[in-house]
């Protein structure tokens, strides 16, 4: 029980049954109330994630000596592990270690706990993780009895094993304040953050982030090396045994050497210190700091017991600023001392010039750009002479600019200091004492000679580039480094140290006017001296000469132009060329050179042949553009652009490039010797004085490898004549200097030399001519310049093959041809057997007749023919004056007689009567003898087929294909007469057959009783049939009398000739096209296909199932059925229209009120009820529909409609079908016949797989691609929704799935289950409705597979409760306080008192105060709270109902209730500790952290209920700005009321 401290004796107390006696036993057994034990801090505050060594030292109050004395830290990391409603999951710990009693203030925990434990050896990467450690939690409390914990106290997250890997500096003074930046791992921001300098004490640290920090060295009694570790908790420090600080002793600055500087700086500057610094400490270079600003790199020197640094330039005209130093780059120690800066010692560039010179001494030396020195009046009155200082020599100057901006002095010998570089100081002031360096040194220069020259010589205009040799030259400033030609000095340009190159000047220059004119006059040479300065001043002596000469002169350019390539080979004519290495050819001159296209000085090759003193050979380079430049020649060796050319050039003319764009002819017989016209260009002819010669000799063709002349005839054509080649293709390319060729591959074709054998016929008509000759032989080429040649008249050729072309012969005026004899008609020349030599080898002497012999040749260019001697003879044409018998019998065999002109005795002297073509007998040149034929019974259709090819009947001298007049009977037909077999007359006399039999009739005999009918299943066709024919396959002919028969009509067949009627079509086959032989067309796929089937096309549409119409195509028309004339577009292949029923919607909902009613389920869940009462049959309402994916289905399936005019489909009484889709669950091969399904015969509709899905004209086992959709399962093909209960998560389903508990589903066709709502719970697998969380129990969350709490103790709650928390006030599904007179254990369900059964309130003992049972209540949940506040008030049980009361008064007025309920009773109090806990108490409790902080607190208890658990979870995320318009007073009081 609650009592106040003291130690108070255990009673025991029994009762009898009746309750009316009592017995009590006593003992002598004590317990002892103490205070609550209370801790305020701990070290160290955080825990170390590794580390369980140590102890742990707890600050507070209350504590005591006890055995069970005991310290409990819980834990906690969080995890990528979340929960079914999201939560966090977290890792938990626990330890619980022994503790030793220090005082009343302060204990010791043996051991700490460490998170090594979470993780096994092989999980190394989570002491890395630093969200691990900034979400982990841990907590401290202690016991004095090993029951009663204190309160916790929180000791933050767990700090990783930090590391320390460099500190900088690495040194600092002893005095300490070196300023530290430490790097290194894991450094976490804390108020114990440290460091630590070997055995010191530590100092704060500055974090910097989480792998640096700042720490500030403390002071050290003596210089030594120490480590320094880092501590976050101030406990665990790290062991750093690399990282060591050194200390040095103090740093005294002595002195400044000089301490006297110009204000431009840069004097060095020697700094002497006092310090035991060792060479062995990790000293950083020295740095100086002037005037506390400008810091500048020094040096260590005099064995580290002096600094030397350079002096910046001062930012002030003069003046004294501080000097400090550093030895670690951080801290500076202060000298004290002062250095000046005085004005006017140095400008900012001070010039030495020259800056070396001759070892022998002796240059005068101009110091310049000095600032400071006074004018010339100034000096005199304040300074002496200046002086210049070269080493250890002093010089006095020589002279002294009037406006004090230079000096000029002598230099001295290099032997007065013996060395080769000297450092060059003035003095100002003229005395010896002071000198400022000028920061320059002079430099002796090595002796150096000139040994030679080359070229020796150069022209007397000058400009030869001159190289130099000797040595050792200095590579000094372009502006030193001279040529000196006689008198006249030249820059030069280094080159080596054995050589320099400069320019000669010209000889006027150095020689004068009058001397040159002379050498000019006698061709004379001069020499000089050359001379070379490497400083300017100082020139060498007694140099090499060098010869001027005479310029050279060119005459002529062989050739004078070239492609702007390059590389032609250009011979130079002219005078004064000298043989040596250095003779070149310059084309263009520098001011044209920038024309060329190699980089500078590539205008200059070198000669590629010396012939004598006037002749020498160039290639010309390349240029980038074409045009004229001038040719000189150049004997000097330079490569500069200014080299000796200063003579008489030429012209030289750079091409442009040159295109063939086409050949005339573009191929040739490979004999050669035929013409070539090159059309392309440009063509340049450059008709200059002496070369126009030359010029036009120079244009060439080359063929292959074989080079001919050309001619020019324009700037855009030149001729060749094309040499004799190889048959093939080969590259023609062209030149216009006789040299250079062009590089475009231009293609020219060399074809086989045609052969021509024969020509058939030899002879034709002249005036109405086109009689086509065949032209035999080989090498015949299939293109439009394939022509033939009629004495002097080209036509072109029709290609048959290699060896065949056919050419039409032209016509030939009359008054050309002459009386001939065949016999003297003969070929020019034989090739080959000796009888090809006649063109008629039969022919008689006699008659004469009129006619021409021409010439017949061939060629494959249009312009080189053949010259075989291949010869044509031209007739006069035939006229037919008159026919006698005229008419004569069918049978044939009339002789008819023909008068006419023109007529030759030939052995293709011929006669065509009708079709017929009859060799005619020759009577004389008037008339010929022919006989008619029989009667053809069938005619010819229009049209014929000449050389191959289908003609038209209308030819150019006569219509052939009209064999009679228009109009005329059949009986009647022209009689024509030709001389050579083809090309006959046309004056359409006619010939008359005698009566024949009509079409539909034929007549065996030739009397007329002899005509009969054709019978049935036969025809006659045309006239003077002998017999009937008997109807082919795929016709039928149900008549007599016939002249055709008809086609067998779509939906039938007619498999055998002479049918009378067709055949139904078969079942599995479709007859979708007339005439129809065989039904060989297959039912489609997926379908079947019923006797009569008459079309392929199938409603189904395409492959995807969107319920959109979609297009189809029917099959192509089989090879079988194809007709004449129809072959480019058979039947087939049209599109038709289809579709399917596909469409789904969907109703499905989550609210499980909805799915089995029209009420939500908020509803349901007032009324405490279920929509589904478990007896009443109820169809399901809601879920996922879909239509069954079935064909269109169209009027006509059953009677396919289709018109014929030769057939009446009415008069069968069978009406055609089209194809019918496969049964749903089956697939459908092709040419499937019977609707039936037969197991393996393929000829009826298959079952389909188990889990596929086959609608409707399915044509796998398989069924769609898409397999059977997720929502439903398919079983033998056909598709079901999943049931109420399941759910189908895959497609291809077999099975439906069931609900899982905590889960269920009233719908159809679902994918996944409803989750269990609030206040009812899903306990086993296939629900089709949640249960109603039982009376009792509370169902608080989603997805319960039980009720997951009890009702809380002091209410009850009826079923579908779905909250704990009965303060609530937006649901009524809650807790409900128990009625006055009872109470309510937890597990509660009714209100109705029924004593014993503890599902029901229980009626409360006599005189039991409710106010009393509150009191208890929050008594026995909050024990700490009431605790604390009982032992100021000294409150009993009664007190206690009088406390509760006080609360309930909260409500109104909770700021005045406080005041009432605290105030007397701090003053009350007398113990000042116990006060002051309690008014630390109170202040707090006007803080918004105390509520945030009291509520886990109370939820870390141990002996809390899992009500009180779960509210004090949900009030842990409850925040403060609900009642921020309150004051925090009235917030705690409105939270004490809540828990009470």
């Amino acid at each position: 029980p609650i009592y106040v401290t003291s130690t108070v004796a255990v009673t025991l107390k029994h009762y009898s049954n009746n309750a009316q006696s009592e017995m009590r036993a006593e003992s002598l057994a004590t317990f002892s109330f103490v205070p609550d034990v209370l801790i305020s801090e701990t070290y160290p505050s955080m825990l170390h994630a590794h580390s369980n060594a140590g102890v742990m030292v707890v600050r507070g109050s209350n504590f005591m000596r006890a055995p069970e004395l005991s310290c409990l830290y819980q834990y906690s990391l969080p995890t990528n592990v979340t929960g079914k409603s999201g939560e966090v999951m977290e890792r938990r710990g626990r330890l619980e270690t022994r503790a030793s009693f220090l005082n009343s203030s302060a204990i010791e925990c043996l051991g700490m706990p460490s998170l090594d434990a979470f993780f096994s050896d092989t999980e190394h990467s989570w002491s890395q993780d630093k969200a691990l450690f900034s979400g982990s939690n841990s907590s401290l409390s202690v016991t004095l009895n090993g029951l009663d914990w204190s309160g916790d106290m929180r000791l933050g997250p767990f700090i990783a094993d930090h590391k320390v890997e460099f500190i900088s500096p690495r040194i600092g003074s002893i005095v300490g304040g070196t300023e530290v930046h430490v790097g290194g791992k894991h450094f976490v921001k804390a108020t114990t953050l440290a460091c630590k300098f070997g055995d010191s004490s530590p100092v704060e640290a500055s974090h910097v982030s989480d792998v640096e920090i700042v720490c500030v060295s403390p002071r050290s009694e003596s210089g030594s090396i120490v480590p320094v570790d880092v501590t976050v908790n101030g406990y665990h420090y790290t062991n750093s045994t690399s990282t060591l600080f050194f200390y040095h002793q103090e740093v005294i600055i002595h002195s400044i050497t000089p301490n006297v500087g110009p204000s431009s700086g840069g004097i060095t500057v020697t700094i002497a210190i006092a310090s035991n610094l060792s060479l062995s400490e990790p000293i950083e270079p020295p740095l100086c700091r002037f005037n506390r600003t400008a810091v500048v790199n020094a040096t260590f020197v005099a064995g580290n017991k002096a600094i030397s640094c350079i002096a910046p330039a001062s930012h002030a005209s003069g003046g004294a600023v501080f000097v400090d130093v550093s030895i670690n780059n951080a801290d500076f120690i202060s000298s004290g001392l002062e250095f000046f800066y005085a004005p006017g010692q140095k400008s900012e560039e001070i010039s030495l010039l020259p800056a070396h010179g001759p070892s022998l001494g002796g240059t005068l030396v101009r110091i310049g750009g000095i600032s400071g020195l006074p004018e010339f009046d100034n000096r005199q009155r304040y300074y002496g002479v200046a002086l210049c200082r070269f080493g250890r020599a002093v010089i006095a100057a020589s002279e002294v600019a009037s406006d004090g901006s230079y000096v000029i002095c002598l230099s001295p010998a290099e032997s007065v200091n013996n060395a080769s570089t000297v450092a060059v100081d003035i003095s100002i002031t003229g005395s010896p004492e002071v000198f400022t360096s000028v920061g320059a040194l002079f430099s002796y220069d090595k002796e150096f000679q000139v040994i030679g020259v080359k070229p020796k010589h150069g022209t007397f205009l000058g400009g030869t580039p001159v190289r130099v040799r000797g040595g050792p030259f200095l590579n000094t400033l372009p502006s030193e480094l001279l040529c000196r030609f006689g008198d006249h000095v030249v820059s030069a340009a280094w080159h080596g140290t054995d050589e320099i190159g400069c320019e000669s000047p010209p000889l006027l220059s150095s020689f004068g006017m009058s001397n040159v004119q002379h050498v000019l006059a006698n061709n004379e040479t001069h020499n000089v001296e050359v001379s070379v300065s490497l400083n300017g001043v100082d020139f060498s002596s007694r140099g090499p000469p060098f010869i001027y000469h005479p310029m050279v002169q060119i005459d002529q350019l062989i050739p004078s132009h070239g492609p702007i390539r390059g590389g032609t080979a250009v011979k130079l004519l002219g005078r004064h060329f000298v043989q040596q290495s250095s003779l070149a050819c310059l084309f263009g001159t520098p001011s044209t050179s920038t024309m060329l296209s190699s980089a500078s000085a590539s205008y200059k090759v070198p000669v590629a042949a010396f012939f004598n003193e006037s002749e020498v050979l160039c290639i010309s380079p390349s240029s980038p553009k074409p045009g004229p430049v001038r040719v000189f020649v150049s004997l000097s060796d330079g490569a500069d652009a200014g080299e000796d050319m200063h003579h008489i050039g030429q012209t030289w003319w750079y091409d442009e490039p040159i295109t063939i764009k086409e050949t005339v002819p573009s191929k040739g017989p490979s004999r050669g010797g035929f013409t070539v016209r090159v059309v392309g260009g440009p063509f340049v002819l450059h008709e200059t004085g002496s070369n126009v010669t030359i010029e036009r000799s120079q244009f060439q063709c080359r063929f292959g490898s074989h080079s001919v002349p050309g001619v020019y005839e324009s700037p855009s054509q030149i001729y060749c004549t094309a040499p004799a080649h190889h048959p093939g293709i080969t590259t023609l390319e062209v030149t216009q200097n006789g040299q250079d060729f062009t590089e475009l591959h231009y293609a020219f074709e060399y074809y086989h030399d045609i052969a021509l054998h024969s020509i058939l016929p030899v002879s034709g008509p002249a005036e109405i001519a086109g009689t086509p000759t065949r032209v035999s032989g080989n090498g015949f080429l299939n293109t439009s310049d394939t022509l033939c040649r009629f004495g002097l008249v080209e036509v072109p050729s029709l290609y048959i093959s290699s060896a065949e072309i056919i050419c039409e012969s032209p016509p030939l005026p009359q008054m050309d041809i002459e009386w001939l004899v065949l016999t003297e008609q003969r070929n020019a020349i034989v090739e080959g057997d000796s009888r090809l030599l006649e063109l008629f080898p039969l022919a008689h002497s006699y008659p004469h007749y009129l006619g021409k012999l021409v010439s017949v040749e061939v060629t494959n260019n249009a312009q080189d023919y053949t010259s075989a001697g291949r010869t044509f003879l031209y007739q006069a044409d035939i006229t037919v004056d008159r026919i006698s018998n005229s008419v004569g019998p069918s049978s044939g065999g009339t002789p008819i007689l023909i008068s006419g002109t023109g007529f030759v005795n030939t052995t293709l002297l011929s006669c065509r009567i009708g079709h017929h073509s009859i060799q005619a007998t020759f009577l004389s040149r008037e008339s010929v003898l022919c006989f008619s034929p029989p009667q053809l019974v069938v005619e010819a259709s229009h049209g014929f087929l000449q050389h191959g090819m289908l003609r038209s009947y209308d030819f150019s001298h006569a219509a052939r294909s009209l064999i009679r007049p228009i109009g005329a009977p059949p009986t009647v037909v022209f009689v024509e007469v030709s001389n050579n077999g083809i090309d006959f007359t046309n004056e359409r006399h006619t010939f008359e057959y005698s009566l024949l039999a009509l079409g539909g009739y034929y007549q065996p005999g030739v009397e007329i009783e002899t005509f009969m009918e054709c019978p049935r299943g036969s025809y006659c066709h045309g006239e003077g049939n002998k017999n009937f024919t008997l109807c082919p396959k795929g016709t039928y002919q149900p008549l007599k009398s016939q002249k055709q028969c008809v086609r067998c009509p779509v939906g039938y067949m007619c498999p055998e000739e002479g049918a009378p009627v067709p055949r139904l079509c078969p079942a599995g086959f479709v007859c979708d096209v007339t005439g129809t032989e065989h039904a060989d067309q297959p039912c489609p796929s997926g379908h079947v296909c019923a006797a009569g089937t008459a079309t392929t096309a199938t409603t189904c549409g395409g492959d995807f199932f969107t319920g959109e119409i979609s297009l189809t195509l029917s099959h192509a028309e089989r090879t079988t059925t194809l007709r004449l004339g129809r072959a480019h577009r058979p039947e087939g292949h049209d599109l038709y229209f289809g579709g399917r029923f596909s469409a789904c919607f969907d109703n499905s909902t989550d609210d499980f009120g909805l799915q089995a009613s029209s009420v939500i389920g908020r509803v349901w869940s007032e009324r405490h009820l279920l929509p589904l009462d478990g007896v009443t049959p109820i169809v399901p309402l809601r879920g996922r529909y879909c239509l069954d994916d079935a064909c269109i289905k169209l009027e006509d399936a059953s009677d396919f409609g289709v018109t014929d005019v030769s057939f009446d489909y009415a008069s069968t009484g069978f009406a055609l079908k089209r194809p019918l889709p496969c049964p749903a669950g089956t697939y459908c091969h092709p040419g499937t016949a019977l609707n039936e399904s037969t197991l393996d015969l393929f000829s009826t509709p298959q079952p389909c797989f188990e889990a596929g899905y086959c609608p409707e004209g399915s044509i796998k086992p398989s069924g769609t691609d898409h397999g059977c959709p997720v929502g439903f399962f398919c079983r033998v093909g056909k598709k079901q929704p999943c049931p109420v209960g399941t759910y189908c998560p895959f497609p291809n389903t077999f099975d439906p799935l069931p609900c899982e508990p905590g889960t269920f589903s009233f719908q159809l066709g679902q994918t996944k289950c409803s989750t269990c709502p609030v206040g009812y719970f899903c306990h086993k697998y296939g629900m089709v409705s949640p249960a109603v969380c039982p009376a009792g129990r509370v169902c608080s969350r989603e997805g319960l597979k039980s009720p997951n709490l009890q009702c809380p103790a002091g209410f009850y709650c009826l079923n579908g409760t779905a909250t704990s928390d009965p303060f609530r006030n937006d649901t009524t599904l809650r807790p409900y306080a128990c009625k006055p007179g009872t109470y309510c254990i937890s597990g509660t369900g009714y209100d109705d008192a029924k004593d014993g059964d503890f599902l029901f309130a229980q009626p409360c003992p006599v005189r039991t105060k409710p106010i009393v049972l509150m009191a208890a209540y929050l008594a026995l949940y909050y024990p700490k709270l009431v605790s604390s506040l009982c032992y100021f008030w000294r409150c009993t049980l009664t007190r206690l109902a009088s406390f509760v009361k006080r609360l309930q008064f909260l409500r109104k007025d909770p700021a005045l209730a406080l005041q009432d309920l605290s105030a007397p009773r701090e003053q009350a109090i007398r113990d000042p500790h116990q006060r002051g806990i309690l008014h630390n108490t109170l202040e707090r409790s006007k803080q918004p952290l105390v509520y945030q902080d009291f509520i886990p607190r109370l939820y870390n208890q141990r002996n809390a209920t899992p009500a009180l658990l779960e509210q004090a979870a949900r009030l842990k995320d409850w925040s403060l700005p609900q009642y921020a318009h309150l004051e925090h007073t009235e917030a705690f009081m409105k939270m004490m009321v809540f828990l009470a």
